[in-house]
């Protein structure tokens, strides 16, 4: 049987990578965290204070520093993460964020994608492209997202 790609080596450091900066975003909005497992689910964490859930988020780590994001251009992110994303923001009237972690540095960007009510916030353009598939590799023709750069709030955690 072949393991989850979060089950591989280079899974389990993008899982430690995603509990750093979940552990920093707790920090800095005074609450807790529910991780939502595996490849089963389609987001990495619910954020919550007090009974409520104040948070959707999928949190990456790029091997990359600001500079080098900012000669892309924009984030590349798979386009059907925003729509779920959305979908689930609607669902549990709580924001959808995404959270990057930009390689082992204390920078992290982030982007309100969708607001309470499902609505993406976030500008973007859908291009049809070929990535790689999963942190293990591979090859995925997908529609993909590439958010602007000047949505993005840059922050030292």
């Amino acid at each position: 049987m072949t393991p989850l790609d979060s089950q591989t080596p280079k899974g389990q450091i993008c899982i430690a990578a995603e509990e750093y900066v979940a552990s920093r975003i707790c920090e800095m909005w005074g609450c807790s965290a529910l991780r939502l497992g595996a490849e089963a689910a389609h987001f990495d964490r619910l954020f919550h204070r007090g009974g409520q859930i104040v948070a959707v988020a999928e949190i990456k780590n790029r091997d990359m520093d600001w500079e080098q994001l900012v000669a892309f251009g924009s984030y590349l992110i798979t386009a059907k993460k925003l729509e779920q994303g959305a979908q689930l923001a609607r669902l549990l009237s709580a924001p959808f964020y995404l959270f990057v972690r930009l390689g082992d540095s204390k920078d992290m960007v982030y982007w309100p994608v969708a607001n309470t009510d499902g609505d993406i916030v976030v500008a973007h353009t859908i291009r049809r492209t070929q990535t790689q598939a999963t942190v293990n590799g591979g090859i995925a023709v997908r529609d993909n997202a590439y958010l602007s750069l000047e949505d993005a709030v840059r922050k030292c955690i």
